[in-house]
């Protein structure tokens, strides 16, 4: 693997359906800081603040096996990124890298391991549904909420669902 291609600029990582961004949310009775690996991802109003903003870096390559590696009219190869938080600078990532459906989605220190880095598969109406590079599930809203929630993986879906589906600018 190459050295790995940063993203111009650092964007909100919002969903489709609820309109709402991703961001680490500590919990003080955990005694947890925002900076901390383990810290939850949730979906939150957006405000603009660093810690909802995401930079995409491109890391490689490969066959997206829920795409058929070209198959149905999709690229044989998607790009493989880390999503990284611009405050806090950690990777977006499974948590024990389990591939159970409903397993959360945290931050973590960007080590290369399969749970953090995501396929940017292209999706309905030009928006991106992220596959967990390991598990192969994807970045999922539990029951397409409108509300604050605790980000999930859950199986992809293969029509459009406005729970897998995201902006984020190049």
């Amino acid at each position: 693997m190459g050295q790995a291609a940063y993203a111009a600029e650092h964007s909100p990582l919002t969903n489709y359906g609820s309109g709402m961004c991703l961001a680490p949310v500590a919990d003080p009775f955990l005694g947890q800081s925002l900076y901390d690996n383990g810290v939850t991802i949730w979906q939150v109003s957006c405000t603009g603040a660093p810690e909802q903003q995401w930079t995409k870096i491109g890391l490689q390559s490969d066959h997206n096996p829920n795409t058929g590696g070209g198959g149905l009219g999709f690229p044989p190869l998607e790009t493989v990124d880390y999503l990284v938080n611009r405050a806090t600078g950690l990777c977006l990532d499974v948590a024990d890298a389990t591939t159970a459906n409903g397993a959360r989605i945290q931050q973590w220190t960007c080590n290369g391991g399969g749970s953090e880095k995501w396929f940017e598969h292209p999706s309905a109406f030009g928006y991106i549904q992220w596959t967990d590079y390991r598990t192969h599930k994807c970045l999922d809203v539990p029951n397409a909420s409108t509300t604050r929630v605790v980000m999930q993986q859950y199986a992809c879906w293969a029509n459009p669902n406005v729970a897998q589906m995201y902006t984020l600018p190049s």
